[in-house]
């Protein structure tokens, strides 16, 4: 936990760089994911440069890599620049992992949340499997910053 958050104060890109994957094969549990991710300010300056970064702990098919990959896209992306890639990646990327799933589901609540007519149509069993489906709407439907009516749409969709 310690190397993940000090990483966060790091100021020098291709430093951060070289320490992600390495970090990222370190990570055995969620909190050493979640915390130290989300503490990673350089990332959200320097979007373009990471995104490979980012992209191959996605590819990893390890499960702690995978999410550390997602929570980084939420912490650092979910902008218009990257909306449709974060949008892309939730619905191509195909689990058994738990801890994968739970990051797919929480990424979606988010973009839901903030891209809501961008993300609405993935809200889906066309798209999402039933386990995702249902935890990307009770994330959803836990948030104050969703009405009372879209809510209701959305548990209409529960699996």
């Amino acid at each position: 936990m310690v190397l993940g958050l000090t990483l966060g104060y790091l100021k020098d890109k291709k430093l951060l760089a070289g320490y992600l994957m390495f970090y990222a094969g370190e990570i055995t549990d969620w909190s050493l994911c979640d915390t130290p991710a989300s503490n990673m300010k350089l990332i959200k300056k320097n979007n373009e440069y990471f995104i490979g970064y980012i992209n191959d702990l996605i590819n990893t098919g390890e499960e702690f890599k995978i999410r550390f990959g997602l929570i980084l896209l939420l912490s650092h992306y979910v902008n218009d620049n990257y909306i449709d890639y974060i949008l892309d990646k939730c619905i191509s990327l195909k689990s058994n992992m738990y801890y994968v799933n739970m990051a797919i589901s929480w990424l979606l609540c988010e973009c839901y949340i903030k891209y809501k007519d961008k993300t609405d149509k993935y809200i889906s069993s066309l798209y999402l499997d039933k386990f995702v489906l249902n935890k990307t709407i009770s994330k959803i439907c836990d948030s104050y910053r969703v009405s009372i009516s879209d809510k209701a749409s959305l548990k209409k969709r529960k699996v």
